[in-house]
């Protein structure tokens, strides 16, 4: 009896019927048209609200005096669960959970996973003409620390239990790049619903690319072209059969010098830094937003993209010296409001504006 996979989500459509009179069918054509004329002035005003509210979107240069306000941020790092793709891994009947394999099985050794996970990841980016990212260790902690989340308490989500997601768990340890994430399960259980023991995890792994590279939110994560480093982490609970992993992409274009964790409502603090090789003209952004909540596990398992409520309240060009070091002195207050505010450091990659570095500040 092979294991049980989780179903796949399918929607419908609706189909339009027309009328049959050729009066009725005039009337009709009319009326479409006037109702395609308003759908194309309404969606196209509709982009521009959308376009606005992408953050990787390039930020307003304007002063802080003309800033638009600017409404919720969306990082659209990732959709939904991400279609399951078959891989040749032993299948086991009921009466054979407690039988000796006739191999050993591949170990779950995690230095052993992240080689593969590298190797799968610049194969598919170096297919798509793109320069290989590196590995960075901090990125893999990260991953690390939320695939064993969802792993010891059952849920699947960009969000944690205690509300935040992962750009301020990137910040927390003491990551100072913007991180993009993907993330991704799989269940290999007996029909009973008792877990099946997985023997090759390193082509779990290779599944589990393939499976990301199918779907087109991960897939633009996984190939941006601006990505320079990744960290992943796996997670395997044998009571359950799950295994979960999760990819943090960076893209490395500044070093900027930490702030602090804590701040008053309404003090200034310097944003300082030094461009790397690559990019140019920096630009500071400062981001407020309420403090996060915790979030039961029905409440993340029923989450899909990540989007934070982030309002974007100041912009600010800063001094920039000929060496590429730079900075920027900005005040922690939002109408004086107590909350979770961010500092974000934008930089030009080519033609191309980048979200490189994203730091997390309590402000009480």
């Amino acid at each position: 009896m092979p294991p049980r996979r989780r179903p796949s989500q399918n929607r419908s459509s609706l189909r339009y019927q027309p009328r049959s009179s050729a009066r009725q069918r005039t009337r009709l054509y009319l009326g479409g048209l006037l109702l395609v004329v308003l759908l194309v002035g309404g969606l196209g005003w509709l982009g521009a609200r959308l376009w606005l509210r992408d953050d990787n979107t390039a930020p307003s240069t304007l002063s802080v005096a003309t800033l638009p306000a600017a409404p919720a941020t969306t990082i659209p790092t990732i959709t939904a669960r991400p279609p399951a793709t078959s891989v040749a891994l032993p299948t086991r009947t009921a009466d054979e959970r407690t039988s000796t394999p006739a191999s050993a099985p591949v170990p779950f050794e995690v230095a052993l996973l992240e080689q593969e996970m590298l190797r799968v990841i610049n194969a598919d980016r170096q297919a798509n003409g793109l320069p290989p990212v590196a590995w960075d260790v901090t990125a893999a902690e990260v991953g690390a620390l939320h695939a064993e989340a969802m792993a010891d308490q059952a849920f699947f989500s960009h969000w944690s239990p205690d509300g935040v997601g992962p750009d301020l768990r990137y910040s927390r340890v003491g990551g100072r790049d913007a991180v993009m994430e993907n993330i991704y399960t799989f269940a290999y259980r007996f029909n009973d619903g008792s877990a099946a023991p997985i023997d090759d995890f390193a082509a779990l792994v290779r599944q589990a690319q393939a499976a990301l590279m199918q779907s087109p939110g991960h897939r633009r994560n996984i190939l941006t072209p601006t990505h320079t480093h990744v960290g992943v982490g796996f997670a395997y609970n044998p009571s359950t059969g799950s295994f979960y992993l999760a990819q943090e992409f960076l893209g490395r274009y500044v070093v900027v010098d930490a702030l602090p964790a804590m701040a008053q409502v309404g003090d200034t603090i310097v944003v300082s830094g030094q461009l790397l090789p690559g990019a140019t003209e920096p630009l500071v952004n400062v981001t407020y937003e309420p403090l996060p909540s915790p979030m039961s596990i029905e409440e993340l398992n029923a989450t899909g993209s990540y989007q934070r409520d982030a309002t974007i309240y100041a912009s600010s060009q800063p001094s920039l010296a000929e060496n590429g070091t730079f900075q920027a002195t900005v005040a922690l207050d939002n109408a004086g409001r107590a909350g979770m505010y961010s500092v974000r450091v934008w930089v030009r990659v080519g033609a191309e504006q980048v979200l490189a570095s994203e730091q997390f500040l309590l402000v009480r």
